[in-house]
This record gives C-alpha cells, sequence and structure tokens, in this order.
C-alpha cells in the first residue's frame, strides 16, 4: 500500500526526491573522488618513498626541518641512509611554482622520482629535472634551457637533464644549486633507511633523540606516513560533508511536508481503513514505509547519478596523473543506510499526524 501511494502521484514524488538525489550524487561523487586522490597519493608515495622512516613538516618552502638534521640522522649507527627533500619558492621560464630541491647523492635508492628520461642520481647544479606532463606542455626535451630565478635574486640557465613522474612538484632542482647563497634551505621531508637488524623501538629512539632535540618534525614509519599524506584529503572531504548537511536538512523538510499533504488528502481514506480494522500501528508504518520508498528511490538514483559523475571526473583528470576510479564500497552502502534513516525520520510526525485522524468525521468528510 506504501507502494502504491508513492507512486500514485509520481511528479510529487519525484520532487520530494530531488534534494536526497542531488545530495547523495554530490556526495557519492565527492567520496568516490577523494578516494581516488587517496589511491593516487598512496601509490605515488609508495613507488617513491623507500625508507623506513619518514621525518616530515607541514611546510612547502616556508621553514621546515633544517638540513643539518639530516647530516646528524646519517652519523647515527642505527642509520642506513637518509636523504632530505624540500621546496622553494622561484621564477622558472614564466611560472613561479614551488621547487622540488633534494640531494642527488643521498636519495639514489631511498628517493625515487620514478624517471620516464634521464638519470636523477647524476644531477648537477647546472641542471633541472620536469614533470613529464609539463615538459610535454612546455615543449621541453633533453638539453632545452630554462631561465630559474631565485629567492635571493640570483638567475641562471638550467639544463634539462630528465623527465619524471611522480614527484610533488613540476621542477626539481639539486641541492648544489643553493652552495654559497644567502637563501635559507629547510626540508619539508627528511626519508630514512634504518641499518640493518636494527630494531623498531631502537630507530625510533635514536631518530627522535635527534629531531626533538631541535624540536622539529614528526616521526612516522613508512605506513603512517603514507597513511598521514592521504588522509589530507579528508579534511577537504569533512568540509564537503559540512557543506552538503543542508541538502539532507531540506531533503528531510520536503519529505515531512510532501507527506503532510498526502496525509491530509488522504484524511477520509485512512479513517476508511481504521474503520475496517487498521490498526494505529499499521498507520504509521505505512507513512514510514512510504517515506522511506521516497528517500531511497532518491538515494539509489543519486548514487548511480554520482558514481557516473565520479567517473567523469576521474577520467578527465587522466592528464593529471590520476590512472583509475575508486569506489568505496563501504561508503557507499553508508550513504544508502543514511538515506533510509532520512525516510524513517522523515516520516514521524506525519505518521504521528495520521494515527490521530478522528475515524468518524474523517469518513464524514467530502
Amino acid at each position: 500500500m506504501s507502494q502504491q501511494n508513492a507512486a500514485r502521484n509520481p511528479k510529487r514524488t519525484a520532487r520530494t526526491a530531488a534534494p536526497v538525489l542531488i545530495g547523495v550524487a554530490l556526495v557519492t561523487a565527492f567520496t568516490a573522488l577523494a578516494a581516488s586522490v587517496k589511491n593516487e597519493i598512496r601509490e605515488s608515495i609508495g613507488s617513491s618513498f623507500r625508507g623506513d622512516y619518514a621525518l616530515s613538516v607541514n611546510s612547502r618552502g616556508f621553514g621546515g626541518i633544517p638540513i643539518s638534521v639530516t647530516d646528524q640522522l646519517t652519523q647515527l649507527a642505527e642509520v642506513d641512509q637518509a636523504t632530505g627533500v624540500g621546496f622553494i619558492a622561484a621564477k622558472v621560464g614564466d611560472e613561479s611554482p614551488f621547487v622540488l630541491v633534494f640531494n642527488p647523492q643521498t636519495a639514489d635508492g631511498l628517493y625515487d622520482l620514478a624517471m620516464v628520461e634521464g638519470t636523477q642520481k647524476g644531477l648537477t647544479k647546472t641542471e633541472i629535472l620536469v614533470e613529464a606532463d609539463k615538459a610535454l606542455d612546455k615543449n621541453l626535451t633533453i638539453g632545452s634551457k630554462i631561465n630559474i630565478t631565485l629567492v635571493d635574486g640570483r638567475s641562471a640557465q638550467l639544463t634539462v637533464a630528465g623527465t619524471y613522474t611522480d614527484a610533488y612538484g613540476n621542477y626539481a632542482i639539486s641541492r648544489e644549486l643553493f652552495e654559497g647563497s644567502a637563501t635559507p634551505l629547510f626540508d619539508s621531508f627528511v626519508y630514512i633507511k634504518t641499518a640493518e637488524g636494527v630494531s623498531d623501538e631502537s630507530a625510533r629512539t635514536a631518530i627522535s633523540a635527534v629531531s626533538e632535540d631541535l624540536g622539529v618534525g614528526t616521526l612516522e614509519s613508512r605506513d603512517e606516513y603514507i597513511d598521514t599524506q592521504a588522509a589530507q584529503v579528508d579534511q577537504f572531504l569533512a568540509l564537503i560533508y559540512g557543506l552538503l548537511f543542508l541538502s539532507v536538512i531540506i531533503a528531510i523538510v520536503g519529505i515531512i511536508i510532501t507527506l503532510l499533504l498526502s496525509v491530509f488528502e488522504r484524511r477520509r481514506e485512512i479513517g476508511l481503513l481504521r474503520a475496517v480494522g487498521m490498526t494505529r500501528s499499521q498507520v504509521r508504518t505505512m507513512v514510514r514505509w512510504e517515506s522511506v520508498i521516497t528517500s531511497l528511490f532518491g538515494a539509489v538514483t543519486g548514487v548511480v547519478l554520482g558514481i557516473l559523475t565520479g567517473i567523469v571526473i576521474v577520467v578527465s583528470l587522466n592528464d593529471s596523473g590520476f590512472s583509475a576510479f575508486t569506489l568505496p564500497i563501504g561508503n557507499t552502502l553508508f550513504i544508502l543506510f543514511g538515506a533510509f534513516i532520512i525516510g524513517v525520520i522523515a516520516a514521524v510526525f506525519p505518521a504521528w499526524r495520521a494515527t490521530r485522524t478522528e475515524i468518524i468525521s474523517a469518513i464524514a468528510s467530502a
């Protein structure tokens, strides 16, 4: 009976389900997009970072970990290799990006830029590496010249020595370029490989002693570090969910109004049903399922639309490095369950009003 009532006025049902559809579609699309981004971050960092620990700060060229920390860590008996990766503002050609700065000698085997052409190990202060898509966009090849101006005002013409795919920036230069410069250098990340046979507890104690002494950086294992970097996407997702919460409120109000109108229009019908034996509990159940059917109709349609939207967005971002669409099944099922709960909540007041219908007066009404 609830299904027939929902189908009695399809236009009204569709209008009522529209806010649910839009909200669920946006939530599904952004959830899938966030999952795809997190998966891409995990794969990118996992393929480039080959160490055991990472010391990191939230910095992109503005302060960070002193580069001397890497040297101190290297001297520890518990550490086999350590390399720092930082960023610095610079003018590269007609752009002003943050440029990745690293030590080619200490990064080998620990931090891999996933080279397409050339090698990162032999990078000198007169050379620069360019992200593959950026090189294609700027028509740069091995041997091309790029003018770079550093923050201290020094300018240099660098030669493109290679292209890469996995990194945090479109350009990468050697730390050697800053020798003799007054520009202070900091690392955003220090990647660490422990010596063979060293336990996790011993390594953490030794490394923490250096970082805590200077009061910089957060020490994490490889897996913890990857999880932390991927989790940054959740902050953006939480903001989106907060904004979309308004659509949920609108959907609940819309369903309540529609059900109240439906109960009012069917007052005589409900009175007749009560007269032939329908209990108040059965009336509540009928109205409740009518609400649930409406909300689930919008939710299922919204999930399908959201998945298609997410696929389109990810495919359009293939050139930016996104390789695959990821659909979080658990989150999607939770969204559908949430729509069910919305239907139940929205039906509380209309169902109560329906059970308070006076049988005699309802039957007597025209």
